[in-house]
């Protein structure tokens, strides 16, 4: 089994405008609930995953926020407010091992729209906030709880910035038990287009847990030759059969693979982990030190288990 530590951080802030002059600005960090985290790691397996936070909404409770909160404390009777605008950034800095991703998402409420008293915030994936995402207290600029007064000639506009931190700075060592072999391997991060390029984010289309494929010994997709029988494998070439299955509470995706015979014995070099499959688009790769020999007409199953843990737990 593979543990990838997963680190999802958020920033908030806050801008007053009155005739269109800012008046006030805040910017805090917030806090994603377990629940939630959960959930934003099942999502992150598919398209728009940032959608979790998709709804803003405005409370009055004021205890600090704890990894076991079912929402705000104490949330207002305004409607949630859908996100305007989705902006989307990557970050790579291979010498010092970082990679992010981050979604900027923008609430606008209008002159008369938020007038109240505020001293909590947070987002969900839905206007019946059923669902949702984080809590925060609102805090001035020195970190101290401290509500906004949003005035009846007031504008309030929100930014939430949603970032997803790969845990895994730098290649770790690892093994596993092959036909009574211990044989190790090297997991290692990529600087994926993924990373390095705008125009795709996981936020947008999914993450490492997304595909998974059976490497070669050149690193490229397996594919081999099949023998013309038995009558059950009549196709001349063949691929690895790869089912994906999600436990919620554990945040483990599991991989059932199933290599069946072949014309002749079959070299397994690693395994490839991504949002797609593409070689560009792959998140990590996990190389063996030598590879796994499956012998000709045996049919290979295995099982390949990635799991994510919070840094912060």
């Amino acid at each position: 089994m593979i543990h990838l530590p997963a680190s999802v951080s958020g920033e908030l802030r806050l801008e007053k405008r009155r005739a269109g002059v800012v008046t006030e600005v805040r910017a805090f960090h917030n806090l994603v609930m377990t629940g939630p985290f959960n959930q934003l790691i099942a999502d992150l397996r598919g398209d728009n995953a940032w959608q979790n936070a998709q709804y803003l909404f405005l409370g009055t409770g004021d205890s600090e926020p704890t990894p076991t909160d079912s929402g705000l404390e104490q949330r207002s009777g305004l409607a949630g407010k859908l996100a305007s605008s989705q902006a989307f950034t990557n970050w790579v800095d291979p010498p010092n091992g970082e990679r992010w991703a981050d979604v900027t998402l923008q609430y606008d409420f209008a002159v008369g729209e938020a007038t109240g008293e505020w001293a909590e915030i947070g987002a969900a994936a839905d206007a019946g906030y059923v669902a949702p995402y984080n809590r925060a207290l609102i805090r001035d600029e020195n970190g101290a709880p401290t509500s906004l007064v949003v005035l009846s000639d007031e504008a309030l506009t929100v930014y939430l910035t949603l970032r997803l931190i790969d845990g895994v700075r730098f290649p770790v060592r690892g093994a596993t038990t092959y036909r009574g072999q211990t044989v190790g391997f090297t997991l290692t991060p990529l600087n994926s287009h993924y990373w390095t390029e705008n125009s795709d984010n996981p936020w947008q289309s999914g993450y490492a847990h997304r595909v998974m494929q059976v490497l070669n010994t050149g690193g490229g997709a397996l594919s081999f030759t099949t023998p013309p029988w038995p009558a059950s494998n009549p196709d001349s070439t063949a691929s690895p059969s790869v089912s994906l299955n999600h436990d919620h509470a554990s945040r483990t995706t599991t991989a059932e693979v199933s290599i069946r015979d072949s014309a002749e014995d079959v070299a397994i070099g690693g395994l490839g982990f991504g949002p797609t499959s593409s070689v560009d688009d792959r998140i990590y790769e996990l190389i063996f030190d030598d590879p796994l020999i499956k012998p000709a007409y045996d049919t290979l199953t295995f099982q390949a288990s990635i799991t994510f843990y919070r840094e912060d737990d």
